[in-house]
């Protein structure tokens, strides 16, 4: 086999150290981008594999030094112990499972690919998506449209839970898309700048890919500075350490970019769902553990009866959740370990041939 052949082909390992040292993909030689839809899978699979035990290492060796130096937990900042484990009823147990899967997995990994990922490869229909967007976030706040889906509350809660932030985003997302792409098509100015703009972001691409990755863990800090009543509120403590421990979504950022870059933006949506499974589907079944006391879960599996005063239904949807929770995390696991055994073996065959 030539070398040239290979070099085409180079394991995904090289791949990722290649674009880290450039901070960009050379379009002309690359050539993932045109590679059929479940090939594209199986790498962005792959590169997730390889990421994310770096990113769980890297996120806990963070939140364990910081904790350490300001002498309490980073999670427990703006957090009781009585709000983590508040009991509820199993319908608004079922409610918010179904928030979290739904907005995590598929509204954050849209929305913010779309905004972060898409000018890296400009495209009208992108920006005019981002539009429809930003124009479903301000619709809540025009009285006549909030009453009109707070109406649905009492009825259909999920209707107003889920369909407020998600469908009528998409659907207006949707829209925007169709009308770039109809404007590129039919007016021959739109088509010529989005050529000239594409053409000046390809130019300093590696400038924009590492704004959009800052900017993207820069979003994430909502998470440490936020209080439980939703106003900003930052411990003096670490305010000092919020760089460092943003780090890990900014290196996921990087990540997403790789993947938007060879794969397209379908597969870095793609991508940024399969991390936000780990984090998003356990929480969401989680949640389902939290319609009967903390310790009935645990005294069932250890005594294996029922404890008194706990309904034997809310008993059942709590281990499912514990049980599905835990699946998960022990699937991702398998995936991970596949992905490393054979990003290596790919790694190791790859050097063989270029020996030969």
């Amino acid at each position: 086999m030539k070398r040239s052949s290979y070099q085409r082909a180079s394991p995904m390992i090289i791949q990722i150290a290649s674009f880290f040292r450039r901070c960009d993909i050379d379009d002309k030689k690359d050539l993932s981008y045109h590679l059929i839809w479940w090939k594209k899978i199986v790498r962005v699979i792959q590169i997730f594999a390889l990421f994310f035990p770096i990113s769980v290492v890297l996120s806990t060796l963070i939140a364990v030094f910081v904790s350490n130096i300001i002498g309490a937990p980073i999670e427990t900042l703006h957090e009781t112990e009585q709000g983590m484990y508040q009991i509820v009823s199993i319908n608004e147990a079922i409610q918010n499972s179904l928030e979290l899967a739904v907005l995590g997995i598929i509204a954050a990994p849209i929305f913010e690919e779309l905004l972060f990922r898409s000018p890296l490869r400009f495209r009208f229909k992108w920006l005019f998506g981002i539009v429809g967007w930003f124009i479903s976030q301000r619709l809540m706040d025009i009285h006549v449209y909030r009453n009109f889906w707070l109406s649905f509350e009492s009825s259909y809660p999920l209707i107003v839970h889920i369909g407020a932030p998600l469908i009528i985003p998409l659907l207006l997302i949707g829209l925007g898309i169709y009308i770039g792409d109809v404007m590129v098509k039919k007016v021959s100015i739109c088509k010529e700048y989005e050529y000239r703009i594409g053409e000046f972001i390809r130019s300093k691409r590696s400038i924009f890919i590492i704004l959009s990755s800052f900017l993207f863990g820069l979003i994430h800090v909502t998470k440490f500075i936020l209080g439980p009543d939703g106003f900003v509120s930052i411990p003096a403590s670490v305010i000092v350490f919020l760089p460092l421990l943003l780090l890990p979504q900014i290196v996921s950022g990087f990540e997403l970019a790789f993947v938007r870059l060879k794969y397209g933006l379908p597969m870095a949506i793609f991508s940024h769902a399969l991390a936000n499974v780990f984090a998003a589907l356990p929480a969401s079944f989680i949640a389902l553990m939290h319609v009967v006391p903390e310790k009935a879960v645990d005294l069932f599996l250890e005594h294996r009866r029922i404890p008194d005063g706990v309904d034997l239904y809310a008993m059942y949807i709590a281990l499912t959740g514990s049980i599905v929770s835990s699946s998960i995390v022990l699937g991702i696991i398998g995936i991970v370990i596949i992905g490393w055994v054979y990003s290596i073996v790919e790694y190791v065959q790859y050097k063989k041939v270029m020996k030969k």
